[in-house]
């Protein structure tokens, strides 16, 4: 009986999934065919992280992680070498965690120098003003990504069994430790340790970097406003961020415009004596250039390409993870903010990791689920 309870939930959630799919690709093709963008750019000011960031987020994980592995050695009595099959399901457990806590440190300490430079931190929003509109785009994104996704997963399950340490540690050691580190790793830290560097941190700057909005010292260093009054770009470089079918206009014509909507007591002042208008301002305008295809797409390719080398020894998972990563990139691309994608990383991530829970402890099944 309950495996018929089951199966009938589980159905009803691929069709309301696979409704939220064919109607949000069905816009989306709608909104291509008639010349428009599936979400339109969002400009901000340039990022204030560099490369030296990208690469102290790195160390201090690694750092941390071999840390908290000692810790968790100490608390719960594993030796050296660690195997899976020597320990058992506490040690196993402590393991997962001290990763995770590694993980979630170490965003907040790269998180924290990023703030320090006095730009605030640019991922999810200065205010978080859109948190809410995030959210909503967050899940409708899911259910456009999530379809594809599993289908494709599980055509290559045909080719090559899916294989993750994780799965295969919970169904062997069924114990309530075991879920609560498995549920913390896969559906909490994995969201928002990914999502913050590969596409945050990684994703970000390689945009800003390709769209010439860093100078050099910015792309190696980051920005510090305190540092240097003159860190910051100039209006027309952190506008310069359109879609790619937008009509443009000469820079002239612009501030020309912008003026004469000032109402300028002097008629014969010069057009190009124009008040400076505020960023926002200029955001509403057209830009003075377009984004190559190198620009739009290199940094969304070499991010998804990355998360999905790191899932290798997975099976054949990096596939359908780097096309998953591929929507991800995309989302952070035109909204710059990461909310929408760690949105989508929790449920992706949740509904695997409930169906998963449900069939080991309730239905007692073995089960090879995804949990990315």
């Amino acid at each position: 009986m309950g495996q018929i309870i089951f199966g009938f939930a589980v159905l009803c959630l691929m069709a309301l999934l696979l409704v939220i799919c064919i109607s949000g690709w069905s816009w989306s093709l709608r909104q291509l065919l008639r010349g428009e963008p599936i979400l339109r750019q969002e400009t901000g000011e340039p990022i204030s992280w560099g490369l030296i960031d990208i690469v102290a987020t790195i160390v201090i994980a690694l750092m941390l992680m071999a840390g908290f592995q000692g810790i968790a050695m100490a608390v719960t009595g594993a030796k050296l070498p660690i195997k899976e099959d020597s320990l058992d399901a506490v040690q196993q457990a402590a393991m997962i965690l001290a990763f995770s806590g590694a993980e979630l440190l170490s965003l907040l300490a790269v998180s924290g120098l990023i703030v320090v430079r006095g730009y605030g931190l640019q991922l999810f929003g200065h205010r978080g003003e859109k948190f809410f509109a995030d959210l909503l785009l967050g899940i409708a994104a899911f259910g456009m990504l999530v379809v594809p996704t599993l289908i494709l997963q599980a055509i290559l399950a045909y080719l090559k069994p899916y294989e993750h340490p994780l799965i295969d540690m919970l169904i062997k050691d069924k114990s309530v430790p075991m879920a609560v580190a498995s549920v913390a790793a896969a559906v909490v830290a994995a969201p928002l340790f990914e999502e913050f560097f590969f596409r945050g941190l990684f994703q970000g700057w390689l945009q800003d970097t390709v769209d010439g909005r860093l100078k050099i010292s910015n792309v190696l260093l980051g920005r510090v406003r305190w540092l240097s009054q003159e860190d910051a770009s100039p209006p027309e470089l952190v506008t310069a961020e359109v879609d790619s079918a937008a009509e443009q206009e000469p820079k002239e014509e612009i501030i020309t415009a912008v003026s004469a909507s000032g109402g300028r007591e002097n008629p014969f002042d010069s057009p190009t004596t124009a008040p400076v208008v505020p960023t926002t301002e200029y955001e509403s305008l057209a830009a003075s250039r377009q984004r190559s295809l190198l620009q739009i797409c290199g940094p969304i390719l070499l991010s998804a390409s990355f998360f999905a080398l790191m899932h290798l020894g997975q099976g054949l998972a990096p596939i359908p993870l780097f096309f998953l990563a591929l929507g991800l990139g995309y989302l952070y691309q035109r909204t710059r903010r990461l909310t929408p994608c760690v949105v989508v990383h929790f449920l992706l991530n949740g509904q695997s990791m409930a169906l998963l829970l449900i069939q080991v402890f309730v239905l007692g099944e073995d089960a090879a689920l995804i949990a990315n």
